[in-house]
């Protein structure tokens, strides 16, 4: 190899540090500095170009052309700071359990790791071990924790993201030990509460994702910084909550579905387009002497249960002075059953206009209420010397129990109508449109089960839904006593016949003996 003189190597001072000569041929050059018996590869901090190698004494460059792009060079620690550095292995190797010594040792590894160097990760990584030692050792430590704190920040990425998430973790779990008594730590813990949110909710974690927004506000109600801002927080809480009632709206669930859209959409559009409650999947009525017998079949909607139980619980505690109430369940349907005891008909028409009062006057309770007011019901029980006449008429108006349905349909059409064509990222009008169309298949349930049947004696009738139809019955059975005495004569009259067969038998039998 071709020596190419003292006049080809670069300068370097520092300390005992010499050059060999630069050697090379045509097509590669290597260079080699020799340190001083005393020098150690962790003094040197950064190496350019990095693709060098050090054996204790030697470090060594290799180049494929005749000479470098740029002059090799060498970035040493401070003498005050190597000195420094020693020092605090030392402490540390002679008491393994000094908490104090070991986030000493770790605050200067963090202070070489700002450098931007090639050893700045393995200056980290030292950094990190002997801080998370001193907080194992000491959980007090705050000089620990602060600087785990800041180095897991700085780990995690730029404030404004995108960010690692394991080391927004990390950071909060030191954050949370010291945000009781250092302001900066609080602040700093309620952007990582917030950013831990973000995330959750990304990944449709709701639940998760408010628990960190409420955390959050809760540590800084006005913001803490460039993620976490009062308004930034409310835009979001409403996009969450919006992702939310989909979903529970998805999974069937309107009641909880009901309490996030209106959160988010506010209570004037919940309160205007809301499903109802149940509908009435079977009515029967049976009208008999002195007594009337009201049985509805309630099904709840759109999983509301406990309201619809509630509510008939309510009615039914206090009609006890007009009739006898029973509820049951069949699974999730309610069965309420109403026996009203009448001595005229003036008393029936006084106890149904009692009940239909107990009602609720909301659209989904419109047929009970007129299954309570007809518009025309006599029950008339005359007695006869032979017979029992019974004569009873009904007239049902069903149709005025729809008009309100009607109107709620009509509501919800004129609503759902411009949001058929909305985009699907649209998430508002998606939700929106879900709401309205859950709300439209409740009414049109209630009018599609809207049937009542009516008996009297042997006569059953029944009512569609939305119709008008006047039901009638007669009957006249023979009265009891009339048939006690027929039957009795009866028997009378066939023992007379009896006898005078027996006797003309007999008489005929003495006459053919003469």
């Amino acid at each position: 190899m071709q020596d190419l003189g003292e006049s080809a190597l670069p300068r370097f001072s520092y300390g005992m540090l010499t050059a060999t000569a630069w050697k090379g041929s045509v097509g590669s050059a290597r260079l080699t500095l020799r340190f001083p018996d005393t020098t150690t590869l962790d003094q040197i901090v950064a190496y350019d170009p990095p693709n060098t190698t050090f054996d204790g004494q030697e470090l060594t460059w290799r180049f494929t052309g005749r000479e470098p792009v740029a002059n090799p060079t060498l970035t040493f620690m401070r003498p005050s700071l190597w000195s420094d550095l020693l020092a605090r292995r030392r402490a540390v190797q002679q008491n393994q359990n000094d908490a104090n010594a070991r986030a000493a040792l770790g605050n200067l590894f963090r202070q070489l790791a700002a450098l931007d160097s090639p050893r700045r990760d393995s200056y980290l990584s030292q950094a990190i071990a002997e801080l998370e030692t001193a907080v194992r050792l000491d959980p007090n430590q705050r000089s620990a924790r602060q600087s785990l704190g800041a180095l897991y920040e700085s780990r995690a990425g730029p404030a404004n993201g995108p960010r690692q998430t394991g080391y927004v973790r990390l950071a909060v779990a030191q954050w949370e030990t010291l945000a009781s008594t250092d302001a900066a730590a609080r602040k700093q813990l309620a952007e990582d509460y917030f950013y831990l949110g973000l995330d959750e909710q990304t990944r449709g974690e709701y639940a998760a994702a408010l628990a960190y927004f409420d955390k959050a506000a809760a540590l800084t109600p006005n913001g803490a910084g460039p993620l976490f801002t009062p308004e930034r927080a409310a835009a979001q809480r409403r996009v969450l909550n919006i992702a939310w009632a989909q979903r529970l709206l998805e999974n069937e669930d309107y009641s909880s579905a009901a309490d996030k859209a209106r959160a988010a959409l506010g209570d004037t559009f919940m309160t205007s387009f809301t499903p109802p409650s149940l509908y009435a999947a079977q009515t029967q009525v049976t009208m008999a002497p002195n007594t009337r017998t009201m049985v509805f079949r309630l099904v709840p909607f759109a999983d509301r249960p406990d309201e619809v139980k509630n509510t008939v619980n309510g009615i039914a505690a206090g009609l006890s002075d007009v009739a006898a109430v029973s509820v049951t369940n069949d699974n999730s349907d309610i069965i309420l059953t109403l026996n009203v005891p009448f001595a005229t008909q003036t008393d029936l028409e006084d106890k149904l206009g009692v009940l239909a009062g107990a009602i609720p006057d909301r659209p989904e309770w419109a047929l009970m209420r007129e299954v309570m007011s007809p518009n025309l019901l006599t029950w008339d029980l005359a007695g006869g010397l032979i017979a029992d006449a019974t004569n009873y008429r009904e007239e049902v108006d069903l149709a005025r129990a729809c008009a309100g349905v009607e109107t709620q349909l009509q509501k919800i059409g004129q609503a759902v109508k411009p949001l058929e064509n909305a985009a699907a990222t649209d998430a508002e009008a998606q939700l929106k449109r879900a709401l309205l169309k859950n709300a439209q298949s409740g009414w049109q349930r209630v009018l599609a089960q809207g049937r009542v049947s009516y008996r009297a004696g042997t006569s059953e009738t029944t009512v569609d839904a939305c119709g008008t139809r006047a039901i009638a019955y007669s009957a006249a059975p023979l009265r009891a006593e009339f048939v006690a005495v027929t039957v009795a004569a009866a028997a009378g009259l066939l023992g007379i016949a009896v006898l005078l067969v027996v006797w003309r038998t007999r008489y005929t039998g003495r006459q053919g003996n003469r």
